[in-house]
C-alpha cells in the first residue's frame, strides 16, 4: 500500500473489497487487540476517502473484563486458558480462527455472568408480604410530605429487606411466629 497511488490502487481495492460492508458499519469485525489495530486501519481508510468507522469486538478488552488472574492477555495466553490450540500462531487464518473461538468462550462466560446477575436480582426482590410493608412505608413518607424519588427496597443475602433512601434507613425481616429475633 506504500508508494504512488497507481501501484497501491490494486491493494487498496483488494482491502476495501475484503472489508466489504464492514466499512459501512454493517458487519462487526472481531479481532484480538482490535482497538489498537483498527485505529490505524480506520485512519488510513479515511485518508483515502472511505468511511473509516468500523464496528468491532475486541477480544483482548473482553478478556481483561471477564477473566482475572492471567499473567497477560495476549491471544496465545487467552487461548491457552480455554485450551484452544493455535497450530500456526501468528498466521492470519489460524489467528482469526482462534480469535473467533476465544470470542465464543467469552460470550459463554458473559451469558453466565448475566444469568447470575438476573438470579441475584430476582432473589433481591421482596416477596408479596414484604411488598405490603414496603407500600406502607412509602405511604407514610408520602403522607408526611416526603419525596419518594430516591426510595428503594431490596432483600439482602440474609433475607432482610433494606429500605434505602439515599442510604439505608431501615431493615426488616418477616419471621414466623415464635421465632422473632432482633434484625440488627
Amino acid at each position: 500500500m506504500y508508494g504512488d497511488s497507481s501501484t497501491s490502487t490494486p491493494y487498496i481495492n483488494a482491502l476495501v473489497s475484503f472489508l466489504g460492508d464492514a466499512i459501512n458499519e454493517k458487519t462487526i469485525i472481531c479481532a484480538h487487540n482490535a482497538t489498537f489495530d483498527l485505529s490505524f486501519l480506520c485512519e488510513s481508510l479515511m485518508r483515502m476517502g472511505y468511511n473509516g468507522r468500523i464496528q468491532f469486538v475486541d477480544t483482548i478488552s473482553l478478556s481483561r473484563q471477564l477473566i482475572s488472574g492471567l499473567p497477560n492477555y495476549k491471544q496465545d495466553t487467552v487461548a491457552s486458558h480455554y485450551n484452544i490450540i493455535n497450530s500456526q500462531s501468528h498466521r492470519a487464518v489460524s489467528d482469526a480462527e482462534v480469535c473467533g473461538r476465544i470470542l465464543n468462550e467469552l460470550i459463554k462466560l458473559k451469558k453466565t455472568e448475566i444469568q447470575q446477575r438476573i438470579s441475584a436480582f430476582e432473589a433481591s426482590k421482596p416477596n408479596e408480604e414484604e411488598k405490603e410493608i414496603c407500600a406502607a412505608i412509602q405511604k407514610i413518607i408520602i403522607d408526611k410530605g416526603g419525596n419518594i424519588d430516591y426510595l428503594g427496597y431490596y432483600k439482602n443475602s440474609s433475607n432482610h429487606v433494606d429500605v434505602i433512601y439515599l442510604y439505608k434507613i431501615l431493615r426488616f425481616r418477616i419471621t414466623k411466629k415464635g421465632r422473632q429475633r432482633d434484625s440488627r
